[in-house]
């Protein structure tokens, strides 16, 4: 799945001028009469969402995060949309969200029941792309505006190669791919950066054309990352030209803040987490907007909590080295993590990077610490995966790796392993569990701290669950009582928290 990516450029050319081909396309759907008399549309459609760097395995099948009804509304007037979502999550937790996201073309607002928020900037900016892929309207901006059309050889899409087009809008760039048999619009794509996959295709593939007023649309639209599927709408009801209430886009005037368009979007990491309910919502991107950022906390003379964010790290003193615990987010983080350890224990360089498991938000700046130098420690069996993870290109949006393209050194365990110092060992174990193979605690005998990601959330979690019960099982097997316990999410506590809770439920 990570090996390769769908190769662009397909060994036949096109022989269409570009203009002809979107000029065909907005034949094929119904004209550009009938587009431009398009002022309003709405539908519903039931969707399903998947995400595969959360899954089980490492590059093995995508989670699905779970279902949803979607309400969608668009006016072409005031280029203003509005989303309703009814959504029920059966991954990471299962959970019920209602929410509606209001977009104008320059700013947008989150409700949910009495509450209503600004979106932050680079949901604003993903919104507006997604919107602007997605609607039929893509072929009459390109259409009246044939300068930003260009010509692209042709594209691969589910072993075929289709005629394309290049178009750009501003900030926003696809490739549009067209179906040689009907003309009609096969996918827009995106050449995207991701800070696990690197450079990486991003498509909205259409199917199941039906006509509505005289304009056909895609009752089967399905979004995929590097061909794997990872969202599909199953459209139920297309209307063209509805009556619209007049308060459908209201949005507070202390929220009709004006939304800068930031240099850098990380458009990916933005949909997946929203298609995973995880989003902060903050260009911060790493800390909500209302936090003061990352920041240390000391354990003990020689153990600091990196924390301040949505996840955390640890760093571990050695005598003359550095172990630190997962690599959260991107490359941003880690790089503050590393210049935070090396200014708080100057002289001792990075030796170690443990990751506690393959899911990308807690290694998506794992290739930082490779460019580092330091050798990665995985349980078995991720090395593979890590492997093809540290060698793919990231040439769109270069990170340290892809400049100095150090070779990976990745140390694999499978079951117990212990990294020896005269300061301390670190006693690493693998962990039977429901949320990912190859997952694993580490214990710091001399300070008695056990660090664990994902299965225990320290202060945040108060429920017995099934993967709190995997991790409270795996210590008693391992005969460990530590004082403390760190988590990649939440805080510190004593384990006496955990044994309430093992008591009370």
């Amino acid at each position: 799945m990570l090996a390769t990516l769908a190769a662009p450029i397909a060994a036949r050319a096109q022989s269409t001028s570009p203009v002809d081909a979107v000029n065909q396309a907005v034949g094929a759907i119904g004209g550009a009469d009938a587009l431009r008399a398009m002022k309003s549309l709405t539908f519903k459609a039931d969707a399903q969402f998947w995400e595969p760097q959360q899954s089980y395995v490492a590059d093995g099948e995508p989670r699905l995060i779970g279902n949803s009804k979607i309400t969608f509304t668009w006016k072409n007037d005031n280029d203003t949309s509005r989303t309703d979502w009814e959504r029920k999550f059966e991954y990471p937790f299962v959970e019920e969200k209602k929410y509606s996201e209001i977009v104008t073309s320059k700013y947008g607002a989150v409700s949910a029941g009495s509450s209503e928020v600004p979106m932050s900037n680079i949901r604003f900016a993903s919104y507006r792309r997604e919107l602007e892929r997605a609607l039929p309207n893509l072929l009459l901006k390109a259409l009246d505006a044939p300068a930003t059309v260009s010509s692209l050889s042709n594209q691969t899409l589910d072993g075929k190669s289709l005629p394309s087009v290049a178009f750009s809008d501003g900030n926003f760039k696809f490739a549009i791919l067209f179906d040689p048999s009907t003309k009609l619009p096969a996918a827009v794509r995106s050449f995207d950066d991701d800070w696990v996959y690197g450079d990486m295709i991003y498509d909205l593939v259409f199917a199941d054309w039906r006509s509505v007023d005289g304009i056909k649309f895609a009752y089967s639209q399905t979004y995929k990352v590097n061909d794997i599927k990872v969202g599909h709408l199953d459209v139920k009801d297309f209307k063209v030209n509805p009556t619209i209430p007049a308060d459908t886009f209201a949005i507070r005037d202390e929220n009709q803040r004006e939304a800068k368009m930031p240099a850098s979007v990380p458009y990916q990491w933005v949909i997946r987490r929203l298609f995973l309910g995880r989003f902060l919502d903050s260009d911060a991107v790493n800390f909500p907007a209302s936090a003061a950022g990352l920041k240390l906390i000391e354990l003990s003379p020689n153990v600091q909590f990196a924390t301040g964010g949505s996840h955390n790290s640890l760093i571990i003193l050695r005598k003359d080295h550095l172990v630190i615990i997962d690599a959260p987010i991107n490359e941003w983080q880690s790089r503050w993590t590393i210049d935070a350890a090396k200014a708080k224990y100057p002289g001792k360089p990075v030796k170690y990077l443990v990751l506690t498991h393959h899911h990308n938000d807690h290694t998506g700046g794992a290739r930082t610490y490779v460019a580092e130098g330091a050798s990665i420690v995985v349980a078995a069996p991720n090395k593979k995966h890590f492997e093809t993870v540290f060698q793919l290109q990231h040439k769109l949006v270069p990170d340290e790796l892809q400049k100095s393209r150090k070779p990976a050194n990745i140390i694999e365990f499978s079951d117990h392993m212990t990294l020896k110092d005269e300061s301390g060992d670190i006693e690493l174990y693998k962990i039977a569990n429901p949320h990912a193979d190859g997952m694993l605690m580490a214990h710091l005998v001399s300070d008695n701290i056990v660090w664990v990601t994902d299965l225990y959330s320290p202060v945040r979690d108060k429920d017995r669950t099934e993967m709190f019960v995997s991790f409270y099982e795996a210590l008693k097997q391992r005969h460990i009582a530590p004082a403390r316990i760190a988590g990649g999410h939440g805080g510190v506590v004593p384990i006496s928290e955990m044994e309430a809770v093992m008591a009370a439920q």
